[in-house]
C-alpha cells in the first residue's frame, strides 16, 4: 500500500470538504466543438464500462462466448517480485474476447492469476482486483457503452474522458541502474519518458482501435504535445505527435480548462471515478469517508526518472506516481478538428432537410491501390486458415431446385494498420450471380468488375454517407450501393410458386423471413456501427405489403436496419419522383469498389455508365421483390440473384440524437 494513501486516510478524517458541482450535459444551438463552452460533456466512441449483472443476459452471453483458447491475451506484465530488476515480462494470465449479442457489444474478461500492482511483482505479491470484487477463474462481461468527454478547449477541440476508463502502467518495464530508473534493458531512456512509454503505445493502438469506428477516427487529429518535466529539464521527454494522449501537468492546473490553477488544491473538477471495467483491470479505489469511490489517474509529464505527475483521488496534483504501477487510472484525451466536426450536443436529425447528406458508421468501400500500403498490409494479414467465410451460396446449376447451400469459396479478414481498418477479401472460385448456379466465371460479374480468383484485395473502412429522407422520422438511406446480396439465398419452385425454405412454408419474396433482412440486422449492423452509434438507431416498425397483390404480403417487421419499400422509392416527400416509370436521377446510384468485388452488376451503357440496380424490400410475386433498375425506375426482380445492390436504411431517434458526422 502506498504511503500517500495511508496518510490520506488519516487526513480525510480531519478535513472538511466543500463540493462544487462541475460540468454536466449542456445543450445549445451551436453544432460545432468550437462553439461549445468549456465543461460541456459530449458522447463519442465506445468502450467496455459497466459489468453485466442481469442473469438472463449472462446466460445468453455464456452460450455464444467462444472457446477460451481463442481469446486474446492482454499481454500484461509480471515478474520475480523485485520491482526494479528488469525481469518483468508479458504473460498470458489475463485474456478477453469481444462478442456481439442483441445489437450490443460486450467484452468477456478472465484471469487465471491476479494482475500485480507493480509490473515486477508476481500475481501473489499484491493486487487490487480482488478488493474490487473480481477473482481468478471467473468470466466477467462488460457492455460497450458510449464514452463521455469533457471539452477543455473549444478552439483547439481538446477533450478529456470524463471517467477513468482503464488502469495501466505508464511503462511496463523498469530497470534500476546507477540510482536512475530506465524503461528498457539497455538503459537508453528513462522509465518516465512519455515518448517511449508503454502507455503512449497503448493509447494510440489498443485504446484507439477499440474505442473508435473509422468514421470517428477521421474526426481525431494528430496533434503536437509537449512532454517537459516541471521538476528538472534533465527528465524532459521529446515532443510527441499523437492521436490520443494524457493530460500534462500544465493541463491539469490550467484554469482556462476549468481546473484550479493550484496543484495543491483539492479540486473537484479533477476528481474522477473508475468504471467497472477499469476496476476489473486492477484500478485502486479509495474507500474513505470523504472521497469514497474516487481513484487516481495518470498525467503524461515526467517528474523523476521513475515517476510522473498524476492526480490524487481528492483532486490535487501529485508528483511521485511510479511508472510501473498498474493500478493508476487512465483518462484519455485528444483533439478534434474543431471547425468541421458536428458533435452530438444539440443538433438533431429533425433540424436537417430532406436530401441533406450526413456521415455515420463505416464500411469497407474503396480498394487499396497504393503499393507501399499494400506491402505493409500483406505483412500483417493473418493466415488464410483463420479468415471468416462469407457463407455465400452456390448450387447445382438449376435455378430453382432448392439444392443451393452455403460454401466457403469466399472469405475475408479485417485488419488494422496505421489507425485505419481494412478488409482483405479472397475468393477461390467465383460467386455465381444466381444462388442456385455453380461457381463459374461464366456466371459471375466479379471478373467483369476486375476481380479474379485467388487474389487478395484490400478495402478501406470509410465513413458511410446517408441521405435524409424524412427529418421528422429520422429516416435515412445510404447514399451509395455498399454491397451486393441476394434477397433470399434459398429458392425452391413448387406448384409454380417460389419458396424460401425447403418445407415451402413461406415465399422466397417474404421479407420477414428473407436472408437479406438477417444480413442487414446482423452482418451489416455489427460491422458498420460502433456501440455508441448503435444506441442512436431505433428499432422501428416497417410495413411489407406486396405490389403484386395481398396474397404475397409479408408480415410487418420491427428492425434496426431495413431496405426502402416500393412506396418509399416513389415518395415525393422523400425527394423521389412519384412516377415509378420516370427516369429519376434521385434514384440513381453507383456501387463502391467493395460492392463490385462482391459481384454487383454494373451498367456500362452510355446512358447509365457506372450505375447499378438496388433492392427494395417490398414483395411482388412469390419469387420477385422490388428493385430500382440501374437507379432509374421502380420495378421488380428475382429474389435469388446475388448482383442486386444494397442501400441500407434506418431511423434515428430524431428528438435526442445528433449524428456525430459532418453536414456535407
Amino acid at each position: 500500500m502506498k504511503t500517500k494513501r495511508i496518510l490520506s486516510i488519516i487526513l480525510a478524517l480531519i478535513l472538511t470538504v466543500s463540493v462544487i458541482p462541475y460540468g454536466g450535459m449542456i445543450s445549445s444551438s451551436a453544432t460545432e466543438i468550437w462553439q461549445q463552452p468549456v465543461g460541456t460533456i459530449i458522447e463519442f466512441g465506445s468502450y467496455p464500462q459497466n459489468k453485466v449483472t442481469d442473469e438472463a443476459l449472462l446466460e445468453e452471453l455464456e452460450k455464444i462466448t467462444p472457446d477460451y483458447s481463442t481469446w486474446i491475451s492482454y499481454g500484461y506484465y509480471s515478474g520475480t517480485g523485485d520491482e526494479y530488476d528488469g525481469q518483468m515480462t508479458a504473460k498470458d494470465y489475463m485474456k478477453y474476447a469481444d462478442i456481439s449479442y442483441g445489437g450490443n457489444k460486450y467484452r468477456a474478461v478472465k484471469f487465471t492469476s491476479y494482475r500485480p500492482y507493480y509490473t515486477g511483482y508476481s500475481g501473489s505479491d499484491g493486487t487490487y482486483q480482488d478488493d474490487n470484487g473480481y477473482y481468478t477463474y471467473n468470466v466477467y462481461y462488460f457492455k460497450y457503452e458510449p464514452l463521455k468527454w469533457r471539452i477543455l478547449d473549444p478552439d483547439e477541440g481538446y477533450v478529456m474522458c470524463e471517467s477513468i476508463i482503464d488502469s495501466q502502467a505508464f511503462n511496463n518495464y523498469v530497470k534500476r541502474y546507477n540510482d536512475e530508473y530506465y524503461g528498457n534493458s539497455s538503459c537508453t531512456y528513462y522509465a518516465s519518458d512519455y515518448a517511449n512509454s508503454s502507455i503512449r503505445q497503448w493509447l494510440n493502438n489498443d485504446f484507439y482501435n477499440t474505442a473508435f469506428s473509422s468514421s470517428e477516427k477521421s474526426k481525431i487529429v494528430t496533434a503536437e504535445y509537449e512532454n517537459k518535466s516541471d521538476r528538472d529539464s534533465y527528465y524532459d521527454s521529446a515532443t510527441t505527435y499523437d492521436k490520443i494522449t494524457l493530460l500534462s501537468y500544465w493541463d491539469a492546473i490550467n484554469s482556462n480548462y476549468g481546473f484550479s490553477s493550484s496543484y495543491s488544491t483539492e479540486d473537484t473538477a479533477r476528481r474522477a471515478k473508475g468504471t467497472d471495467y477499469a476496476k476489473c483491470q486492477g484500478l485502486y479505489v479509495y474507500t474513505g469517508i470523504y472521497y469514497n469511490g474516487n481513484s487516481e489517474w495518470r498525467l503524461r509529464s515526467p517528474y523523476y526518472s521513475s515517476s510522473t505527475r498524476y492526480v490524487y483521488y481528492y483532486g490535487d496534483v501529485g508528483s511521485l506516481c511510479h511508472t510501473d504501477n498498474t493500478d493508476y487510472g487512465v483518462r484519455p484525451a485528444f483533439k478534434f478538428n474543431p471547425k468541421s466536426i458536428i458533435i452530438d450536443v444539440s443538433k438533431r436529425i429533425e433540424d436537417y432537410s430532406v436530401g441533406d447528406i450526413i456521415e455515420f458508421g463505416s464500411y469497407p468501400q474503396n480498394k487499396v491501390t497504393d503499393e507501399a500500403l499494400l506491402e505493409e498490409l500483406e505483412k500483417i494479414t493473418p493466415d488464410y486458415s483463420t479468415w471468416i467465410s462469407y457463407g455465400y451460396y452456390s448450387g447445382t446449376g438449376d435455378e430453382y431446385d432448392g439444392q443451393m447451400t452455403a460454401k466457403d469459396y469466399m472469405k475475408y479478414a479485417d485488419i488494422s494498420y496505421g489507425g485505419n481498418k481494412y478488409r482483405a477479401v479472397n475468393f477461390t472460385s467465383y460467386r455465381p450471380y444466381f444462388t442456385g448456379y455453380t461457381s463459374s466465371i461464366d456466371y459471375s460479374h466479379q471478373d467483369n468488375n476486375g476481380y479474379y480468383t485467388n487474389n487478395v484485395y484490400y478495402f478501406k473502412f470509410e465513413p458511410l454517407k446517408w441521405r435524409i429522407l424524412d427529418p421528422a422520422e429520422g429516416y435515412v438511406m445510404c447514399e451509395s450501393i455498399i454491397d451486393s446480396q441476394a434477397f433470399n439465398n434459398y429458392v425452391k419452385r413448387y406448384n409454380d410458386e417460389g419458396y424460401g425454405n425447403s418445407s415451402c412454408t413461406h415465399y422466397a419474396s417474404d421479407y420477414a423471413n428473407s436472408s437479406i433482412r438477417q444480413w442487414l440486422n446482423n452482418d451489416f449492423y455489427n460491422t458498420a456501427f460502433s456501440s455508441s452509434e448503435k444506441s442512436k438507431i431505433v428499432t422501428a416498425e416497417y410495413e411489407n405489403k406486396s405490389t403484386g397483390g395481398s396474397y404475397y404480403d409479408s408480415a410487418t417487421t420491427y428492425d434496426k436496419i431495413t431496405l426502402l419499400s416500393h412506396w418509399d422509392a416513389i415518395n415525393s416527400n422523400y425527394g423521389f419522383s412519384s412516377d415509378s416509370s420516370t427516369y429519376d436521377t434521385a434514384r440513381r446510384a453507383k456501387g463502391t469498389d467493395y460492392a463490385k468485388c462482391q459481384g454487383l452488376r454494373v451498367n456500362t451503357g452510355s446512358s447509365y455508365n457506372g450505375n447499378s440496380s438496388w433492392r427494395l424490400r417490398s414483395p411482388c410475386y412469390s419469387n420477385d421483390s422490388g428493385y430500382v433498375t440501374d437507379g432509374v425506375y421502380v420495378i421488380y426482380g428475382s429474389t435469388y440473384d446475388t448482383y442486386g445492390g444494397v442501400r441500407p436504411a434506418f431511423k434515428f431517434n430524431p428528438k435526442s440524437i445528433i449524428p456525430d458526422c459532418e453536414h456535407l
